[in-house]
């Protein structure tokens, strides 16, 4: 990588959105999940108002439960749900084959917990040549100091760190885009 960085913007044709483990029996050991759940839900809406592909991830279902109800039921069909293993979420081969299976140029992580499977799968992108953005408000750990440490360890390898609703208006570019105004009224 050369010194200087210039941040691509996410384009809607090439972009996945990744929802990690958001799982019932793990999910309430998360204090913060009240807050993500809502930016989680916005992301997910956008998603399916602008097209965007999604892929939805379940660490070890057998044990942790399957992705909690009031997300799953904004899936649509056509998102696959991957049952993986491993923390990364490249690990897991059907993930792998979803994303080859697109031209996929920017990736757009949201779950738990932010320093375990989201931050290795946000590595992994970043060495796929992936351009990667987490949605901050739209993650998070057990504990804010682990959270917080893998921000600060993702901003020093260029990952991008910003809110559900800026990568939300990147991806729009456009006051004139035609999915602006039900993208607006979902802001409200």
């Amino acid at each position: 990588m050369s010194s200087s960085y210039y941040m691509n913007f996410p384009d809607i044709g090439s972009t996945v959105f990744v929802l990690i483990d958001m799982q019932e029996k793990f999910v309430p050991a998360i204090p913060s999940i009240a807050t993500i759940i809502p930016r989680q839900k916005l992301l997910l809406n956008a998603a399916r108002e602008l097209g965007v592909r999604v892929a939805v991830t379940e660490q070890y279902p057998k044990g942790l439960g399957n992705t909690i109800s009031e997300l799953k039921d904004l899936l649509a069909p056509s998102w696959p749900l991957i049952e993986k293993t491993s923390f990364s979420c490249f690990g897991a081969p059907e993930f792998r084959k979803v994303i080859a299976q697109f031209p996929v140029k920017s990736i757009v992580l949201m779950g738990v917990e932010t320093h375990v499977c989201v931050l290795q799968t946000a590595l992994d992108a970043l060495s796929r040549d992936c351009d990667v953005f987490i949605a901050s408000d739209a993650v998070s750990s057990r504990n804010d100091i682990d959270r917080d440490a893998a921000f600060s360890l993702m901003k020093q390898n260029k990952i991008n760190v910003t809110t559900s609703e800026a990568l939300i208006f990147m991806l729009l570019r456009d006051a004139s885009h035609p999915s602006f105004r039900a993208i607006s009224k979902m802001l409200r």
